[in-house]
């Protein structure tokens, strides 16, 4: 099952006492002196926009803008939240983990065909 991303007030939705749900995307303006941030974020998105946090179907919350692990690189987003594509997949390894795409909003299934409640 595809998860359709949406925009949220993070903030806001824990004040309320819900969690987010898979898709969800908040702004994350704290991350923005964040070493981490990818040569790609810098390159195309600094000024105009926050780094972006979505939450997986897997429940993992996944920093868009971010190098990935071990790299000096990042994900190429295009697109403005909530509809946007990163390339490569997005890959979380492990039995809980997530292996799949974002593309023009939507998360797409597990590739390895893992199943989330």
């Amino acid at each position: 099952m595809p998860w359709t991303c949406r925009i949220i007030d993070f903030n806001e939705i824990t004040r309320e006492g819900k969690e987010p749900q898979p898709g969800d995307m908040w702004y994350a303006p704290w991350m923005l002196e964040h070493e981490e941030l990818s040569p790609e974020y810098r390159n195309h998105w600094r000024g105009k926009r926050h780094p972006v946090f979505v939450l997986l179907p897997n429940g993992i919350t996944w920093c868009i803008d971010v190098k990935f692990s071990g790299s000096t690189h990042g994900w190429t987003v295009t697109g403005i939240p909530p509809v946007i594509t990163a390339y490569p997949s997005v890959n979380i390894p492990g039995p809980g983990g997530y292996h799949g795409w974002s593309v023009n909003g939507i998360l797409t299934d597990d590739l390895k065909g893992r199943t989330y409640t």
